[in-house]
Order: C-alpha cells, then sequence, then structure tokens
C-alpha cells in the first residue's frame, strides 16, 4: 500500500471516529431538535480538526478533515432517518398526515451515528 495513502487513510479513521466518539458523547442524554444538531455540525464542518493534533503531515491533516467531516456528516443523515421514522410512526399511530407533525417532535430520541451507514 502507497505510503501516503496509507497515512492518509489511518488519519481519517482516526479522525472519524474521534469525532464520533465525541459527537455522540455531546448528544447522550438527547437531541432537542434539528437545530441544535445543525449548528454543532456547520461548525465541525467550518472549522479545522483538532482531534488528531498529532498529524503533522498535509496528507495526515486531509484525511483527519476529511475523518471529522465524514463522522459529522454520518452523525447528521443517523438523527434525520431517525427523525423520520420517528415521525412517520406517530402518523401512522395517530392517523394524521406527515405534514401536521412536526419533524422535531421527539424531543427525547438520540441518534447512534453508530457510522454503520454505507
Amino acid at each position: 500500500m502507497n505510503r501516503e495513502f496509507q497515512q492518509y487513510r489511518f488519519a481519517r479513521i482516526e479522525a472519524e471516529n474521534i469525532t464520533r466518539a465525541r459527537l455522540e458523547k455531546q448528544f447522550k442524554d438527547g437531541i432537542r431538535g434539528l437545530e441544535e444538531v445543525e449548528k454543532v455540525i456547520e461548525q465541525l464542518m467550518m472549522t479545522e480538526p483538532t482531534c488528531t493534533s498529532w498529524r503533522q503531515s498535509e496528507v495526515e491533516q486531509a484525511g483527519s478533515r476529511d475523518g471529522t467531516r465524514t463522522a459529522a456528516l454520518k452523525f447528521y443523515w443517523a438523527y434525520r432517518r431517525r427523525a423520520i421514522s420517528d415521525r412517520l410512526a406517530t402518523v401512522a399511530r395517530l392517523g394524521d398526515t406527515p405534514a401536521a407533525i412536526p419533524i422535531d417532535q421527539h424531543r427525547n430520541s438520540t441518534a447512534t451515528g453508530s457510522g454503520d451507514i454505507s
């Protein structure tokens, strides 16, 4: 395996794992709404990752950036899917129309963001 690619890959995996763990810890008590998740994800996407500060080379830093962003996006989409599923379950239970139930109605649900999304 190419040495530069290996450095990139290890940095990406490491940053993704660290970021996912931080997001899960931050939201372990639940997510109050989509805006809260979006704000945190936006901050992660706009700043340089600090979770792997020991990664010094340009290739490793690129891997860290990509890993952080990948974890943030996976967490966001896991939350969105769960919100939509909860919303549809509420619709089925109440027999109401989907538009009548806000997507953030399930304030105490959490997204695991486990990264099992391919």
